[in-house]
């Protein structure tokens, strides 16, 4: 099929189909692109395709025509079936989460740009807080899929401002048009009843941290991002609620009513993988991301005190401490399970053995 291929900036594309003859093109979006094909047979670039061409170029795409072309210059082009490059994810953040992330995309054709504070372990150094690092971050990578998943590093209200708020007003400035995923946190639902709480439950934290990340989901929603609300993770090496069972530092606290909400981190990263490669039918959306089976904390421990043999925990008061403020509350992911994702874990029962060994 002899084709030819347009890439215009999105604000130009209606225009640019508008004038098109022939049958309606293939539209694709790449980045903060469009690629138009379409059957013609000549092949024309503008000054920001030479820019483009020279991004797939350096993902290894082949293309018949030199980067750096004069504005205007035209080529004879045979095309395949469809316009193969592909997909590129920015991922600011590369702790636990952000890892398995990477892992995971990759395994599945994505590139992946990592990015941390400090850098190494093939990631880029960058601070998210600052526009000008954000700007030269965005002069070396043109996504078409941005993750914030970054630690606030454990700090407080001014670290959440930093790393949350203006992490992501940076990057909805540098990349317009971008899809940005960020993973907040269900500790924004402070509800203490026991009730279950969807994304349109009230959102009332008690702590300054859990201001900060609403601070962020609006702006993300404001730019059509989307946002996803985390519970607890944990999954190989990491589980503090099991952790402290099998060392005897665990305690019921009050009558071991308290709701534990949580998610296997491989699920998390499916779910996250989920709304990814369908960006386009989530912008602007908000989901929790939970598994199916909340447990009270005596069921929990209940459960566990049977499968590895051991006593159950003794009763302490209530910890008011948290860093996160206390809660009672069923977190509620039926909307994105409503999408097509379902955890491969539906509880927290489900995985304890497999990963006991590894804490």
């Amino acid at each position: 099929m002899e084709s030819e291929l347009l890439i215009f900036p999105p604000a130009g594309i209606a225009k640019a189909v508008e004038n098109l003859p022939g049958p309606l093109p293939r539209i694709a979006q790449r980045g903060t692109f469009v690629i138009v094909e379409h059957d013609l047979g000549v092949c024309r670039q503008s000054e920001t395709a030479c820019h483009f061409s020279a991004e797939l170029h350096r993902r290894r795409v082949a293309l018949p025509w030199p980067c750096d072309a004069p504005v205007g210059s035209s080529d004879r082009l045979l095309f395949a079936d469809k316009f193969d490059c592909p997909m590129h994810l920015l991922l600011i953040g590369h702790g636990y989460l952000g890892q398995a992330i990477t892992r995971h995309f990759r395994a599945t054709g994505w590139d992946v740009t990592a990015v941390s504070l400090s850098g190494g372990d093939d990631t880029i150094a960058c601070d998210v807080a600052e526009a000008q690092a954000v700007a030269h971050l965005g002069a070396a990578s043109a996504p078409d899929f941005i993750i914030h998943c970054a630690a606030s590093g454990r700090g407080g209200a001014d670290a959440y401002q930093r790393v949350y708020v203006e992490g992501c007003r940076n990057l909805l400035e540098t990349f317009p048009g971008v899809p940005l995923l960020f993973t907040s946190s269900s500790s924004v639902y402070a509800q203490t009843d026991g009730s279950v709480v969807s994304e349109d439950s009230p959102t009332l934290p008690e702590r300054d941290t859990g201001l900060k990340l609403l601070e962020a989901e609006r702006l993300v929603r404001g730019g059509r991002g989307i946002v996803v609300r985390l519970s607890g993770i944990y999954g190989p090496g990491r589980s503090v609620i099991l952790r402290k069972f099998l060392t005897g530092e665990a305690v019921i606290e009050d009558d071991g009513r308290r709701f534990l909400n949580q998610i296997h981190r491989d699920d998390a990263v499916c779910a996250i993988h989920h709304l990814g490669t369908g960006a386009s039918a989530y912008r602007g959306e908000t989901f929790n991301l939970s598994d199916a089976t909340p447990l009270t904390q005596r069921d929990c421990y209940q459960q566990l005190s049977e499968l590895f043999q051991r006593p159950l925990p003794p009763t302490a008061p209530r910890d008011l401490t948290r860093k996160r403020g206390w809660s009672h509350k069923q977190v509620s992911s039926a909307k994105l399970q409503a999408t097509g994702w379902q955890p491969r874990f539906p509880s927290f029962l489900d995985a304890v053995q497999a990963i006991a060994h590894t804490l």
